[in-house]
């Protein structure tokens, strides 16, 4: 039974500035590897299950509430090929489970977590591996270092975006604190308990545009990761005072926990 996995980094990733993230290694992060963009395998019994944004999901559904035509694409590295340098694994989704206190917002949604289950069970390899929840209401602490990844823009004013999967290092920031920032910006925005910041002050390196329901996760004292953050939403990306915002996992770790184990529908 594998709850999570004590996984060895393969290929050391060497972090630089940027909104210019870095190119992330496909063996260093296994569970980051996944589209539908989809990005992480969630354990359960029959290992059936990911996670992804609310609000990148919500709408893919048809008038029965059946998911339409949603694929997810495992072991995903390079997007423009299917000739990847480890095999990938695609699956059909066939049911899609939206967070109950999901709700749209114009600043950041609420709860904007979302599980999906597929259609037959996943093969776990070298680079498809799950990764740990956190306990509920699990404390973060500021400062706590983290990395983020997807296929996002790394300019914010640019339509293009990279072929390969991207990750950078962010830090936790405290919620108050991401509060003053914004409104140091101009920007009043409200917190709430289901979402957390991460970034820097200075800016520089952050999620942008392409990322949403990216992985937000740190290394526990233990060795194993953890999927702290979902990425939900921001204001442009990489500006001074301006992190991301994200779901805050341990809010909801204990439904996913739920969905997973005990949904069968």
């Amino acid at each position: 039974m594998i709850l999570c996995v004590d996984y060895k980094e393969l290929v050391a990733v060497e972090l630089s500035e940027v909104v210019v993230q870095v190119l992330a290694s496909i063996l260093g992060k296994p569970w980051c590897s996944i589209k539908i963009r989809v990005v992480e395998v969630l354990w359960s019994a029959g290992n059936m299950w990911s996670r992804w944004a609310g609000h990148c999901v919500s709408n893919y559904t048809d008038a029965y509430k059946q998911p339409r035509g949603v694929k997810v694409y495992l072991g995903e590295y390079n997007l423009l090929t299917e000739q990847e340098p480890l095999p990938m694994q695609k699956r059909i989704v066939t049911k899609i489970y939206v967070h109950p206190y999901y709700r749209f917002s114009p600043q950041a949604d609420r709860y904007d977590v979302a599980v999906l289950k597929l259609d037959r069970p996943i093969q776990y390899a070298p680079h498809i591996v799950p990764i740990c929840l956190p306990q509920k209401n699990e404390f973060v602490s500021e400062g706590t270092e983290a990395m983020v990844s997807g296929w996002g823009a790394r300019d914010p004013n640019s339509d293009k975006r990279p072929k390969y999967l991207q990750a950078v290092d962010v830090k936790v920031i405290e919620t108050k604190r991401c509060e003053d920032w914004h409104r140091d910006n101009k920007i009043q925005l409200t917190m709430y308990e289901d979402m957390m910041c991460a970034g820097h002050k200075e800016g520089k390196k952050d999620a942008c545009q392409g990322d949403s329901g990216g992985p937000l996760m740190t290394k526990r004292e233990d060795g194993r990761w953890s999927l702290i953050g979902v990425v939900s939403s921001g204001y442009s990306c990489a500006k001074s005072k301006q992190p991301g915002i994200y779901h805050r996992v341990a809010k909801s770790s204990d439904w996913i926990s739920y969905v997973t184990r005990f949904l069968r529908d």
